[in-house]
C-alpha cells in the first residue's frame, strides 16, 4: 500500500494544498511522533481514502470514497490509553443515484453506528424519505471495535472498514440497502431489553412530534389523554412527565449513553423547534417559575433545563441526578405554555390578569416529581 503525506486537504475536491502539496516521509514521521496533527490518503487519483490525525494523536478518523470522489463512510477512532476505540461510523447511501461529490448528509441516507465502551452500539437509520430508526445492540464483541494505536506507516488496521461493494449504495434500492445493513452491520450482539440504561433518544423526538400534531390536549375543554402523547406516562392532570432514561451508578456505560440522548435530543429540538440557525430554547432558572417545582423534587439537575415551545405547550426536558444514590434519569416534562411565557396581553385586562394569577397557583402546585411508572414499556 502506497500512501501520501498532505500538508492541508481539501476534502470536497479531495485535493492537497500547500507548497509543496506533500510532506516528504520523513517530515510527515516528525510531525506524526511529536503529537502534531497529520493526514494521510492512499496514492490514486482520486484517494480511495483519506486519514485525519488529530493533534496528540487522540482522535483517527478515516473517511471511504466511492471512485467518484462521493463518501460512503466515515470511521471515527479515539484514544484511550495506547488503544484506539471506535467511536462512531457514518455509512451512506444515495437514493437518488451516485452525485459525485459530498452533500449535506440531510439529502441522504445514513446509517450511524455509536458504540459504548461497555459493548453497547445503538444503530441510528435516518432518510429523508422515512422515519428515523433505532437497534440497540448490547453484549457486542468489542474487539471489532478496538486496535493499538498504529505506529507511523502502519495504517492498515484503520483501513480495514473499506466497503467493498459500492453498488448498492446508489440508486432506488439504497433505502433498502441501509435497512438491510442497520439490521446486520453489528453481529453477535443480543437485543437490549434493559429499559433502566436507555428508553431511546428517537423516542423524545417520537413525543415531540405527536405533541406538535393539530389534535386536542387536556385543559379544561378537551380530552384527549396523555397516554396518547406515549408512554410510560405520569400522568400530572395539566401537565405529564415523559421519562426517557435512567442511568444507576454501578452500571457501567450507562450514563455515557444518556448523556449521548440528552445531546442529540437538544440538537433535534434545536433544529426542529429552535429555528436551526438560531436557538429558541427558554432557560428555566430554579428560583422561579416551573424551575422551582424542579429544585423542590429534590433532584440536582445537570446543566441547563431548556424549554421549547410545541403545540401550544412547553416542552422541558430535565436531567437530574439523584443525591442520594446518584442515579441519573432523563424526562420531558410537557407542561402549559404560560407556565413558561405570559401571554401577549395577559396583564392589560382584568380577565388577564385573572387568568395569569390562576395559572401561577396552577403552576406553583404542579408536582414535578416521578418515578418510572409500573406498566412502563420498552422504547
Amino acid at each position: 500500500m502506497t500512501v501520501r503525506y498532505p500538508r492541508r486537504f481539501e476534502y470536497f475536491r479531495l485535493e492537497p494544498l500547500g507548497d509543496p502539496p506533500y510532506l516528504d516521509p520523513d517530515a510527515a514521521r516528525e510531525r506524526y511522533e511529536t503529537g502534531a496533527g497529520l493526514s494521510v490518503v492512499e496514492d490514486t487519483d482520486p484517494p480511495g481514502w483519506y486519514l485525519e490525525v488529530s493533534a496528540q494523536r487522540q482522535r483517527f478518523t478515516v473517511t471511504f470514497y466511492a471512485s467518484s470522489t462521493t463518501p460512503l463512510r466515515t470511521v471515527t477512532w479515539e484514544k484511550n490509553d495506547d488503544v484506539l476505540q471506535c467511536r462512531r461510523i457514518l455509512d451512506l447511501y444515495y437514493p437518488d443515484g451516485d452525485p459525485g461529490r459530498r452533500v449535506p448528509y440531510v439529502e441522504v441516507t445514513t446509517v450511524a453506528q455509536q458504540i459504548f465502551s461497555d459493548g453497547v452500539v445503538d444503530v441510528t437509520l435516518s432518510s429523508p424519505t422515512v422515519p428515523d430508526q433505532l437497534r440497540e445492540v448490547t453484549n457486542a464483541p468489542m474487539t471489532l471495535f478496538r486496535t493499538d494505536v498504529p505506529a507511523f506507516g502502519e495504517w492498515t488496521p484503520l483501513l480495514l472498514a473499506a466497503i467493498t461493494d459500492t453498488r448498492r449504495r446508489f440508486g432506488p434500492d439504497a433505502v433498502a440497502a441501509a435497512a438491510s445493513d442497520m439490521e446486520n452491520l453489528v453481529p453477535f450482539g443480543l437485543p437490549s431489553t434493559d429499559r433502566a440504561a436507555l428508553v431511546a433518544r428517537s423516542r423524545g423526538m417520537a413525543l415531540l412530534a405527536t405533541l406538535d400534531e393539530p389534535q386536542p390536549i387536556p385543559s379544561s375543554t378537551a380530552t384527549r389523554p396523555w397516554v396518547d402523547i406515549g408512554s410510560p406516562m405520569v400522568d400530572r392532570g395539566l401537565s405529564a412527565i415523559f421519562p426517557l432514561a435512567s442511568a444507576g451508578a454501578e452500571a457501567p456505560g450507562a450514563r455515557e449513553r444518556l448523556h449521548a440522548v440528552r445531546d442529540r435530543l437538544q440538537m433535534d429540538a434545536i433544529h426542529f423547534y429552535g429555528g436551526d440557525h438560531f436557538h429558541a430554547e427558554t432557560v428555566l432558572r430554579a428560583e422561579e417559575g416551573y424551575g422551582r417545582n424542579i429544585a423542590r423534587t429534590g433532584i440536582e439537575t445537570m446543566g441547563p433545563v431548556y424549554a421549547w415551545r410545541v403545540g401550544g405547550h412547553a416542552a422541558v426536558l430535565v436531567h437530574g441526578r439523584d443525591r442520594l444514590d446518584e442515579t441519573e434519569t432523563l424526562a420531558l416534562h410537557v407542561i402549559p405554555a404560560d407556565w413558561v411565557w405570559e401571554r401577549l396581553g395577559a396583564a392589560d385586562t382584568k380577565r388577564g390578569q385573572s387568568r395569569r394569577r390562576r395559572s401561577a397557583r396552577e403552576r406553583d402546585v404542579a408536582d414535578a416529581s416521578w418515578t418510572w411508572p409500573d406498566s412502563r414499556e420498552d422504547g
